[in-house]
């Protein structure tokens, strides 16, 4: 596991300054930015796997939404990842995923039509610095593209 300058390998500080060390509070994140925003007025069927763990869920067009990971939607500029990565703006533009996965498989229809499809394995994260209240204030983020067909 890689940790920023000067931290222990648990991820606290060793006091050397400048580094970004693990919060131990922080849930880590999966983010998945879609090449382009669904548009919310559609309804979508979700098939996920979770390490392993299937499940399913649905986008409703009247706001109704079962996943129990987060929907992202962006309707204007400047929403990012804590990582840098900008999100599509016009509706739908990811999910984010909290806790340590290692994989995740996702597969979003329309009706009959597959709209985005994704099968990521040995999830890389990297860790950033989301406060500077704390002395250690880091946390694991791993950022993917995902393509959308609509």
């Amino acid at each position: 596991m890689a940790w920023g300058g000067g931290c222990d390998s648990d991820g606290s500080s060793d006091g050397g300054g400048n580094e970004v060390c693990m919060d131990p509070t922080c849930v880590p994140q999966v983010n998945l930015v879609f090449s382009k925003a669904l548009d919310p007025s559609d309804n979508y069927d979700i098939a996920y796997v979770e390490d392993g763990v299937a499940g399913s869920c649905a986008i409703e067009a009247d706001g109704d939404y079962t996943c129990p990971f987060m929907k992202v939607e962006a309707y204007g500029e400047g929403l990012v990842t804590f990582t840098g990565v900008p999100y599509p703006v016009g509706g739908i533009a990811g999910f984010s995923f909290w806790g340590e996965y290692s994989s995740i498989q996702l597969t979003i229809t329309a009706g009959d039509k597959v709209v985005a499809e994704s099968s990521l394995g040995d999830i890389e994260y990297e860790v950033v610095e989301v406060s500077s209240f704390q002395e250690c204030s880091g946390c694991r983020f791993a950022v993917y593209s995902i393509d959308v067909n609509q």
